[in-house]
């Protein structure tokens, strides 16, 4: 027996099935909200409602795109954007420039790697001076030189929706949308003061 979810009455599964605390909902209806533990149906009919009136105007101004990344659709006119392809299936989130807070971008899974340069010539010239004692001297004089290498880039976006705080994470994103974030947290700054 499949169920309905309460906000878009598509069907709902085991596996996409999220509990409010009046109820359940689809995984995509849940994602306009971090704590959607503590939210009610009503409150998410609300926000989707406000995001809903954002995407009836979004109009595309400016789309940042490499190949592999996440695209992001800014429309500049009406100060919002959209993370991720729109989808006619599945409803974007339209975001506000004014509920960017801040980003942090961390690197996951590098390695650090030391190689000693020169090794085999100082202990040869070491054991030419000194002897023995003098290779191991000079072997043990080497250059180190360290580099950090692989991992993977996150980009963490913590941002103040309708529904709360709200935080998205990328690993693949266009060129210039740092720029853009920076921009927006900027303005707010502006706004604030």
């Amino acid at each position: 027996m499949s169920k309905k979810c309460a906000i878009c009455n598509n069907k709902i599964g085991i596996f996409n099935k999220y509990k409010v605390l009046d109820g359940f909902v689809c995984s995509n209806c849940i994602s306009i909200s971090d704590s959607f533990q503590t939210n009610t149906i009503e409150e998410l009919k609300k926000y989707w409602d406000i995001n809903n009136s954002r995407l009836s105007i979004f109009n595309t101004t400016t789309v940042l795109k490499n190949l592999g990344t996440t695209p992001i659709y800014i429309d500049a006119k009406n100060n919002l954007f959209i993370i991720g392809k729109k989808n006619n299936k599945i409803k974007s989130i339209v975001y506000s420039f004014s509920e960017v807070n801040n980003y942090s971008i961390e690197t996951i899974g590098e390695k650090t790697i030391t190689n000693k340069k020169g090794t085999i010539s100082r202990s040869i010239a070491g054991g030419l001076i000194a002897g023995p004692v003098g290779a191991v001297i000079g072997a043990n004089t080497a250059k180190e030189e360290t580099k950090v290498v692989g991992g993977i880039s996150m980009l963490k976006i913590n941002m103040t929706i309708p529904s709360g705080k709200h935080q998205i994470t990328l690993t693949y994103y266009p060129n210039g949308f740092t720029n853009f974030l920076d921009k927006c947290i900027v303005e707010n700054d502006k706004q604030k003061n």
